[in-house]
């Protein structure tokens, strides 16, 4: 059966496919914390000699490659003068704006740092963002310098940020909020400490004049309307190069160690193809048609066997706040998609772990919350572990038409069923599991709620007996436990 359905992704057109998905429930959650950059920033660049070689040999053997002329990055307002020779400003005073050990010195212990090239006031002069970051509370730091029309470079007046606690984290993971052109939101996060995730944030509207920011700050309620604009995306690097100045002012994505052929950070770079081998049912009120941007993206160890898959995170552009996983595997030189879940969208969310356990929750009525999981194998195959349906009140159940319940006795007791057969016919694979919150003795044999459902046709399990069922299934399917995550 042929199930294709053409997608673009920045550039890069894949063919779908369509797969059931479970509808579920998700609650909006707002990242807060910047982490450390990513291994993308260990490149691996491919030289020009290596390509003219390619060329010279294309026409040794009679075969004129097809020169097509060298695009210049799209920018939407005219650069002060070419930004190859702003680059090579920017290199030749790397004295100015590197990282120093005073800047270590500022955070102990220190933590990570990156440095961008933008320009954030559109004024057609190239900045250098540097940005560090360390301390118990994740602080950051952050200084800008732009060029000048006497081919040297300018800090700007970040005065704003340090008069702050915390100063707001520019980075890949908690970057800048367009508002409007040259102008930003960003958002300071304080934590209780290194190990708590998440923090107070207080939002900013940021403005730049004069090599100078000024922050205003975003009363409480005002700040969910900006969430829903573009992100300033900035390409982070740690060593000085003019391959990486011109990497990070075009905004590409730099080559991680674990991109063994370089493939991933080419299709993440719109350069080349991945088509869709899984099923998938339809991606929501034509999304399909509107195309997908990529949000984030991390690399993943399915199987956990040291090959390392691509998940991208893409958003769809024509549906405000839906995005979707897609797990991209390598296999014979060329790019699959292999599994896509649901993200987040108003009423789903799901993830993927390091390892590539799946995780899907959702919300099938006003009081029933439903939790999928599953795994990835090494060949980034799905592979089902069981479901659960939570009833928080357990008058949503269906007993059947014969059976009674006192809606006023049952009013504290929730059920929790588990399916480990993806059919839910299958009742030899389907388990109960309930609750009262009024008692702790709820499996005695005189009890009402164990009898009711027992009595209508439904054994009830304790939660030992659970674990040690979903346990054997997990063995059964040979889930390993380093990467089991439920």
């Amino acid at each position: 059966m042929d199930y294709k359905t053409d997608l673009i992704i920045e550039g890069t057109y894949v063919v779908m496919k369509k797969r059931q998905l479970l509808i579920i429930l998700a609650a909006a959650l707002l990242t807060t914390g910047c982490g450390s950059f990513s291994k993308n920033n260990a490149e691996v660049e491919v030289s020009e000699a290596d390509t003219a070689n390619s060329e010279e040999s294309a026409a040794e053997v009679g075969s004129e490659p097809e020169t097509e002329p060298e695009e210049e990055p799209v920018v939407t307002y005219e650069l002060a003068y070419a930004y190859e020779d702003q680059l090579k400003i920017i290199n030749d005073n790397f004295d100015v704006w590197k990282l120093t050990d005073e800047d270590r010195e500022v955070f102990s212990p220190f933590m990570d740092y990156g440095y961008a090239i933008d320009d954030l006031d559109r004024d057609g002069y190239l900045e250098v963002i540097k940005t560090f970051w360390g301390g118990e509370t994740m602080l950051y730091r952050t200084s800008i310098y732009e060029t000048t029309d006497d081919k040297s470079l300018v800090e700007w007046d970040m005065d704003a940020f340090r008069q702050l606690d915390i100063e707001p984290c520019i980075s890949e993971l908690d970057s800048v909020y367009v508002i409007e052109d040259a102008k930003y939101m960003v958002y300071a996060t304080e934590k209780e400490s290194a190990d708590s995730y998440w923090g107070m944030n207080t939002f900013y509207r940021m403005f730049i004049e004069d090599n100078k920011i000024t922050l205003e700050e975003i009363k409480d309620g005002e700040q969910s309307w900006y969430f829903g604009n573009e992100k300033e995306r900035f390409s982070w690097f740690q060593e000085l190069s003019i391959e990486n100045l011109t990497t990070s002012y075009e905004k590409k994505y730099f080559r991680d160690e674990r991109d063994t052929t370089g493939l991933y950070t080419a299709y993440l770079n719109g350069e080349t193809e991945a088509v869709q081998d899984c099923e998938y049912d339809d991606l929501i009120n034509g999304a399909t048609e509107s195309g997908y941007t990529i949000h984030d993206y991390s690399y993943i160890d399915c199987g956990n066997d040291g090959v390392y898959e691509l998940q991208a995170i893409v958003n769809a552009k024509e549906l405000d706040n839906v995005s979707y996983s897609f797990v991209i595997k390598e296999d014979g030189g060329k790019l699959y998609i292999r599994y896509i879940t649901i993200v987040s969208a108003e009423k789903t969310e799901g993830s993927i772990s390091p390892l590539g356990f799946v995780y899907e929750f959702g919300k099938g009525a006003a009081s029933l919350a439903i939790y999928n999981y599953g795994f990835l194998d090494a060949d980034a195959r799905y592979h089902f572990f069981y479901e659960c349906f939570y009833y928080l009140d357990i008058d949503n159940f269906d007993f059947g038409d014969d059976v009674e319940i006192d809606e006023e006795v049952w009013k504290d007791t929730q059920l929790m069923v588990y399916y480990l057969s993806e059919d839910h016919k299958d009742v030899e694979n389907t388990y109960h599991q309930y609750f009262y919150i009024g008692s702790d003795k709820y499996y005695e044999n005189d009890n009402i709620f164990k009898n009711t459902l027992e009595e209508a046709g439904f054994k009830t399990y304790t939660d030992k007996e659970i674990k040690k069922i979903l346990n054997d299934r997990a063995k059964e399917i040979g889930l390993d436990p380093a990467i089991r995550d439920d």
